[in-house]
């Protein structure tokens, strides 16, 4: 299955998304031939993860870093197998001490397929416990700071 590296784009007014393409394959499919629901939240967190660990800018944000506190998540449109990959889109709509609250879509040029609201906390890998975000941090994940709610539907 082909995947494409992550990468920012501007929005205008709205700051920087981070957008990550993704071909569907046979393993992300029920047995309605539809995308199975958990594989969309797992298309959400591996976008994430890339963003966060693999595309991040070193030296400017800690890896590993995050822990999901928790998702919420809203079905639009059922998505079924196609050639052409899907976007998934995420971006912060808070940035809190120790805590990031997200919003990703997966989408296409036509629909809007699913939408998650992320609370991911900043963990201290020594203690495990959460830790303060840094100055670098929060400068970094403030580019993609967006005022909008986290799902169309809240």
């Amino acid at each position: 299955m082909e995947q494409r590296q992550g990468r920012a784009e501007s929005t205008g007014g709205l700051g920087q998304v981070h957008v990550f393409e993704r071909h569907l394959g046979l393993g992300d499919l029920d047995w309605l031939g539809h995308v199975n629901n958990v594989r969309m939240l797992e298309m959400v967190q591996d976008a994430q993860v890339r963003w966060c660990y693999l595309e991040r800018d070193p030296g400017v944000v800690a890896a590993p870093c995050f822990v999901y506190a928790s998702h919420e998540i809203q079905y639009r449109r059922e998505l079924t197998l196609r050639t052409a990959p899907v976007r998934i889109e995420t971006r912060v709509t808070r940035i809190g001490r120790s805590s990031l609250h997200l919003a990703s879509l997966i989408r296409d040029d036509e629909a809007v397929y699913c939408e998650v609201a992320s609370v991911a906390v900043a963990i201290d890998t020594e203690l495990l416990r959460p830790r303060q975000l840094s100055d670098g941090e929060r400068e970094y994940f403030a580019r993609f700071a967006a005022a909008e709610p986290a799902l169309s539907g809240a």
